[in-house]
């Protein structure tokens, strides 16, 4: 099941929780109070690097923005049972959910025109991009790749990067992050 994710609620909660104004927010995400507040109130979706930002500043991760809560902490997860969630063009599914996990297995799938966000993102870690199903231009550092279909690419998630559908039709990828940031 995919969730059209409405997290305004939780953004709110969570950045009132720590007592923090939209104009902190701002000042520590590089976002607009204007755009914060449309995202509080549902108006605006957040890109994934966005979201990331929120997370960091909120200090949650952005599974912690998204999920709703659960035990499910399954070895075996099915695909029925998996979270999952829409953003603007572009569909999540967390593929593990047990706690303390190392790695972060999700399958990502970005519509025609979908990407991962206008700006380039960075963390602690290492990533694995498979590419399942499309093109993907993949941005690190200052290096574009052109992905294809069984083509993958490995790195250290500290250089800034990023993701775009190259193509007309969907493209879907297996993304492997260590340690989870999601």
């Amino acid at each position: 099941m995919v969730n059209d994710v409405r997290i305004g609620f939780r953004v709110r909660a969570r950045r009132q929780e720590l007592g923090r104004s939209l104009r902190d927010l701002a000042s520590q995400t590089g976002l607009s109070i204007s755009f914060l507040s449309q995202v509080e109130r549902d108006l605006a979706q957040p890109s994934l690097a966005s979201l990331k930002q929120l997370a960091s500043a909120l200090e949650t991760s952005v599974d912690g923005l998204l999920a709703e809560p659960s035990n499910n902490h399954q070895i075996v997860l099915r695909r029925a049972d998996r979270p999952a969630w829409r953003l603007s063009k572009v569909r999540f599914e967390l593929l593990a959910t047990r706690p303390n996990r190392l790695m972060e297995p999700q399958l990502i799938t970005y519509e025609p025109g979908g990407d991962s966000g206008d700006h380039p993102v960075t963390h602690a870690g290492e990533e694995f991009v498979f590419l399942l199903e499309g093109r993907a231009e993949c941005f690190i550092g200052a290096e574009m790749v052109l992905l294809d279909k069984g083509d993958c690419v490995y790195f250290d998630a500290r250089e800034p990067h990023r993701m775009r559908n190259a193509g007309d039709g969907p493209c879907s990828l297996l993304l492997v992050v260590s340690p989870p940031s999601f």
